[in-house]
């Protein structure tokens, strides 16, 4: 399960590529992707890269919004990350 969450919204994921297609409520997809290591746990030392795709979202992000995301696996704990978006947006970008 992933969770979007900022001052505006929340959203919960749990099927990775799953969208209703109504434009009218925000969602989100996930892609994670093995750097190190594999399997259902991330294991010392292993690195998992988690795209999101968000849509919909009303307001949209902007400059300087604090948003958070959380992931929620079945066996381990949460992992929770808070992220500002920077001050300058790009149509595309990668936040580390």
């Amino acid at each position: 399960m992933i969770t979007y969450l900022d001052e505006n919204q929340g959203i919960n994921r749990g099927n990775p590529q799953s969208f209703d297609g109504d434009a009218d409520t925000a969602e989100c997809s996930w892609l994670s992707s093995w750097l190190i290591g594999s399997g259902d746990i991330v294991d010392p030392g292993g690195q998992v890269e988690i795209t999101l795709t968000l849509t919909d979202l009303t307001p949209l992000l902007a400059a300087k919004i604090e948003f958070t995301v959380q992931v929620k696996p079945n066996k381990v704990a949460v992992v929770i990350v808070n992220c500002v978006m920077p001050g300058e947006l790009k149509g595309v970008m990668e936040l580390n």
